[in-house]
């Protein structure tokens, strides 16, 4: 038995949480029902859609998917995770009985843990490099638009800052199924957080950086080679932790941009999840299922996520 839950880890999960006390589980199903409007919004529409579906084969198939995880509880577990969002920070809340899901290893993906070993070994060979990262606004639509909206930089800026809770949860890290990456974060040292949660509205001068300070962020509106006025963010500090950054402000960024240009077109958020797991479930059936090609999308989810739901489902 040991064997065959170490080869088979979710099996055993899923055994554990059939043999629970079936009073309990209904008690906790109930109470997470209750405290998840969106998930409430989501059944709502989800019938909806059935009907609209009848027609279109793919996309019944999807909706059908999407009943059974219903049915099966799965799709409960995650969408009441969902606290509402943040109007600080147009950023979706995630919790589960009570606990912040948005730790430090939530927005990355396997690749970050791999390449924070090579880091890790630049520090040591090396000494500590201190590095900047820009973001790359890669269309002009998106820059007018932080540019032009006073409370959209202001949205921007706290959610910025709000990285700085991220707690890095050295349990989490450590539990990643590689044996390389684990015996790496068993000894490897990370500050308590992600970042200093003071954003800057300049540009930060490497030199003037501490190397064993927590990254800081930068966030202003400069020009560009052409004197045009653009957002900017840079992220600067010690290589081994600045690159933890890296994707979770790209993340935070793109949530935000998104939910705006929704709340322009009257899109609501429960339609724009169904239709981006949609999308999704485009992408998936046109690839072969195989194992090594499933194990790619899983470790990869992190980095080509536009919402914490994604993450989780």
């Amino acid at each position: 038995m040991d064997s065959f839950i170490q080869q088979q880890p979710f099996q055993g999960y899923e055994r554990a949480e059939m043999e629970m006390n079936q009073e309990i589980q209904q008690v906790l199903r109930g109470e997470m029902m209750e405290q998840s409007p969106f998930y409430q919004g989501f059944l709502v529409h989800l019938g909806s859609e059935h009907v609209k579906a009848l027609g279109n084969p793919v996309r019944l198939a999807f909706i059908e998917n999407l009943i059974l995880l219903r049915n099966q509880g799965k799709l409960l577990k995650v969408l009441s995770c969902v606290q509402g969002i943040d109007p600080e920070t147009d950023l979706m809340m995630m919790s589960h009985s009570g606990k912040n899901l948005m730790n430090s290893a939530f927005g990355n993906d396997y690749y970050k843990w791999t390449m924070s070993i090579v880091f890790q070994m630049i520090r040591v060979i090396h000494g500590t490099k201190m590095v900047k990262f820009l973001v790359d606004f890669r269309t002009q639509r998106v820059m007018d638009m932080i540019v032009q909206s006073p409370e959209l930089q202001k949205k921007i800026r706290n959610a910025l800052s709000s990285l700085a809770s991220r707690l890095h949860d050295k349990e989490t890290l450590c539990s990643v199924p590689n044996a390389k990456v684990n015996a790496h974060f068993q000894k490897c040292s990370l500050p308590d957080t992600m970042a200093d949660p003071n954003i800057r509205d300049c540009t930060v001068d490497l030199s003037q950086i501490d190397p064993h300070s927590k990254p800081v962020i930068s966030f202003y509106i400069g020009t560009d080679h052409t004197s045009k006025r653009v957002p900017i963010i840079e992220i600067c500090g010690p290589q081994e932790w600045t690159t933890w950054l890296e994707t979770s402000v790209l993340q935070v960024l793109f949530e935000i941009i998104r939910r705006q240009d929704n709340r322009s077109q009257g899109i609501s958020e429960v339609k724009a999840l169904f239709e981006s797991l949609f999308r999704t479930h485009l992408s998936m059936i046109k690839t072969d299922s195989t194992a090594e090609s499933l194990k790619t999308a899983i470790l990869m989810i992190g980095r080509r996520t536009q919402s914490p739901v994604f993450v989780l489902m």
